[in-house]
């Protein structure tokens, strides 16, 4: 009867440490699912600030191609104004030139008449 008392308490002993074990085992394990959601959390946070960056660089880039776009059609609109200016200019020359020339004609025909 001792034996199979010191069977039983050294079985009791056997399944306090085993229960140990399993809480222990158990606190491990919650501190790791905290651990994982944590770390799933923050690399949900970075994703989404990722996510935000990115949707404001597209937004930036959006805002630059419309710029470049502006920027485009006013080079085009100078280009313009300075292609008619520059007509103009000729087109007054040719004006000048052809004002000279008809002054000088009428001098010279003034100049034979008075000669005659």
């Amino acid at each position: 009867q001792m034996q199979a008392e010191q069977k039983a308490q050294a079985q009791e002993f056997e399944l306090a440490r085993v229960k140990s074990e399993l809480r222990d085992a158990e606190q491990r394990l919650e501190r790791a699912k905290d651990d994982g959601s944590a770390t799933a959390n923050t690399l949900r946070q970075k994703y989404d600030d990722m996510q935000r960056t990115l949707s404001a660089s597209d937004l930036e880039k959006n805002t630059l191609m419309d710029q470049i776009q502006q920027l485009e059609l006013e080079k085009s609109r100078i280009q313009r104004e300075r292609e008619n200016r520059d007509q103009r200019i000729q087109q007054l020359e040719s004006q000048v030139d052809s004002t000279r020339a008809d002054g000088r004609r009428q001098q010279t025909q003034l100049q034979s008449k008075i000669t005659d």
